[in-house]
């Protein structure tokens, strides 16, 4: 299922990100970005301004079932893995984590009020 939540405005520092598929409001559950069944979703603000960053999904328990077994069911694959090679992953990651930096920290500072270089 792919939904896109309907905004009466955008918070104007998003506009100030490199790469907008950071900010995402579905949740990632066995692979898919979801919404939840009955579309329903809750609405994260700014703390310094109140302003709306986003609404995100909000998942029922049976949904957040559904994601905890696909967790668990993706576990032994990733155990299975030689640490080279979850290395090499999480190194991938991490590359992507330092190249996203900026983004990441206006996220952060926008969901949770925290100063920007702290963030």
């Amino acid at each position: 299922m792919s939904a896109h939540f309907a905004r009466s405005h955008r918070h104007e520092a998003l506009d100030r990100l490199a790469d907008r598929r950071l900010l995402r409001e579905l949740a990632y559950v066995a692979g898919h970005w979801t919404a939840s069944e009955t579309a329903e979703s809750f609405e994260v603000t700014d703390p310094a301004t109140g302003s709306t960053v986003a609404f995100v999904a909000a998942l029922d328990a049976r949904q957040t079932t559904l994601a905890i077994d696909a967790a668990s069911r993706a576990f032994p694959a990733w155990r299975a893995l030689l640490p080279q090679e979850r290395s090499k992953i999480l190194r991938k990651w991490f590359d992507l984590i330092v190249a996203a930096k900026n983004d990441l920290a206006l996220l952060m500072t926008l969901e949770q009020g925290k100063p920007l270089k702290e963030s």
